[in-house]
């Protein structure tokens, strides 16, 4: 009775610390994808660029270039099956002076399937990371692909921000739009003027919302572990 007893503390506390999240899930195969539109000041021009590259890296650093699935992934976050994280990213091309004007503003357009969040019911923070150009030669290994390559998955998801959005249970079946911020317009002026590479490229990860506790499901489980081994000292 005491090693079931142990193993059944054991199983509570490992089970409630197996966490997940994921938005964009089930993405791929010709559906949806993502579009970065640019609005500029040049006869309130607006131009609209599909991402004619896009995916994931996990974080042991792998992507298959074949797989246009573009999840984002975090298994710290909340309870889940699935395992290890996942950060996405999007690659355009602008052209070399194609955009005229100052620009004002831009927004990533994702599409998110009806099956594409799991999570908590606060919802998480999808954040969007500018990509080393240095490091992607330029953006070659980003798109490329293959094994190891934890420091693209890391940079995916770390660096300068481009701007942020909550993205809630009800975020299914639709897209999710994210305004750029200032560095994230600068970002593209760079990549689009006649000396600039003319390929823009964006990562995006998750993270919990600020104050986000665990769900109540997770709770139960850490209690019924206390209770357990409350029970083994009182046998004690």
């Amino acid at each position: 009775m005491k090693r079931i007893l142990i193993s059944l503390v054991l199983f509570s506390l490992a089970t409630a610390n197996a966490f997940g999240a994921y938005v964009f899930g089930y993405t791929g195969g010709g559906v949806g994808g993502a579009t970065l539109t640019v609005n500029t000041d040049s006869g309130a021009l607006t131009y609209v660029h599909n991402a004619f590259e896009l995916g994931w890296y996990d974080n042991t650093g792998e992507h298959n270039p074949d797989n246009d699935n573009y999840i984002a992934s975090d298994d710290t976050i909340a309870p889940s099956t699935l395992n290890g994280q996942h950060h996405n990213f999007f690659v355009f091309r602008l052209g070399q002076g194609i955009i005229e004007g100052n620009i004002l503003s831009a927004t990533l357009t994702i599409f998110n399937p009806i099956d594409g969040y799991e999570g908590p019911a606060q919802g998480v923070i999808y954040s969007l990371w500018d990509v080393d150009w240095s490091q992607n030669d330029p953006y070659r290994t980003l798109m490329t692909g293959g094994n190891g390559l934890v420091s693209v998955f890391n940079d995916l998801g770390s660096g300068t921000t481009f701007g942020s959005q909550l993205v809630l249970p009800t975020d299914v079946d639709g897209n999710i739009v994210i305004n750029l911020n200032a560095d994230g317009l600068i970002a593209i002026a760079n990549a689009s003027n006649i000396e600039g590479a003319s390929l823009f490229a964006i990562g995006g990860s998750i993270s919990p919302v600020n104050g986000q506790v665990p769900e109540p499901g997770t709770y139960a489980l850490m209690g019924a572990g206390l209770l357990g081994l409350a029970a083994l000292r009182r046998r004690k």
